[in-house]
């Protein structure tokens, strides 16, 4: 065996993903749509207000704000800079369409967030 190999380091699996896609995309969504349009009295999204309105809505049990931070510093996601007036109406928009967006992200090799 050649020393470059036996210097390589072995396969780590790591800890498994906290989140699942689906529950990552929805926090996508929500930090993409108007604060309003859940009740809330705040012009803009924090990590906390998206991280409360998370575990209201039962997407996921528990989520550290740092961690909703985190995620959307990976996808490049400024909630507090977005204008909504793109976004559309809660009733022109449908479940399909997440679920096709979805099944797209799941072709794609992805490497899911491991820090929760």
């Amino acid at each position: 065996m050649p020393v470059a190999e036996r210097l390589q380091d072995a396969y780590r699996s790591g800890t498994p993903p906290t989140f699942t896609l689906e529950q990552i995309t929805e926090l996508y969504a929500l930090a993409c749509s108007p604060p309003e349009q859940y009740g809330r009295p705040i012009s803009q999204w924090t990590p906390q207000e998206l991280a409360d309105e998370l575990i209201q809505q039962q997407i996921v049990d528990s989520i550290s704000v740092r961690h909703v931070g985190r995620l959307l510093a990976e996808a490049e996601l400024k909630p507090h800079q977005s204008r909504y007036w793109l976004n559309p109406l809660p009733t022109q928009r449908s479940k399909p369409k997440l679920k096709t967006s979805v099944r797209f992200i799941n072709k794609r090799p992805h490497q899911p967030s491991r820090v929760s």
